[in-house]
């Protein structure tokens, strides 16, 4: 699909840069409630804030695939998720059964710190799209193995494209799972990317 190509191509991979986030900021309302204020001027009750502290592969992810550089595979639902070829910077590009949302698996060899990978993910944002904006950013640990969970949202090429990434990095190198669908449609696939990382998993 037309759609599918342009958001691949603007995919959120992470070149070796770093830059300052300062977004989403908590703060307290005039009756004491905390509330979440984002880079495009709007805010979000903290305790509307999905946890994604803990994910675990599901039960449903019964079908795996390997990747070129040994130290991962990764286990789909083929119920949900139709596994394609190698795109640009994506080993693996999934389509959802519904041909509405994307999923990408981008590694690399070559680790660095969680921060810097992450601020590099949103510095990639920004060039992108300038007016592209963190939505939430937070620790997550999927099957044991920390790393960070990532909401962005962007306009690409005109599309208005919400995307979702986990993130995670080692002495053994970096891998970026980033999920991608509509603005409109961020709610009704949430769930469906946040079971989609549980399939990452290290291979001894």
């Amino acid at each position: 699909m037309r759609i599918r190509t342009f958001l691949a191509l603007a995919a959120l991979t992470y070149p070796m840069l770093s830059s300052a986030a300062t977004f989403p900021i908590e703060a307290k309302t005039g009756d004491g409630k905390t509330v979440m204020l984002y880079e495009d001027g709007t805010w979000r009750p903290k305790t509307l804030q999905l946890d994604h502290s803990v994910i675990r592969k599901g039960q449903f992810a019964t079908k795996k695939v390997a990747s070129r550089f040994g130290f991962y595979e990764f286990w789909y639902d083929p119920n949900a998720w139709v596994p394609g070829p190698a795109d640009g910077a994506f080993e693996r590009l999934f389509t959802h059964k519904d041909e509405e949302a994307w999923c990408g698996i981008i590694p690399e060899r070559i680790g660095m710190t969680k921060e810097a990978l992450g601020n590099a993910v949103l510095s990639n944002l920004k060039s992108t799209d300038p007016e592209g904006a963190l939505v939430q950013r937070s620790k997550a640990f999927v099957n044991g193995l920390g790393g960070e969970v990532l909401e962005l949202k962007a306009t690409v090429d005109g599309y208005f494209v919400s995307y979702y990434s986990f993130i995670w990095t080692g002495a053994r190198g970096t891998v970026q799972v980033t999920c991608w669908t509509g603005q409109g449609l961020m709610d009704e696939y949430r769930d469906a990317f946040h079971d989609f990382y549980g399939g990452f998993v290290l291979v001894d």
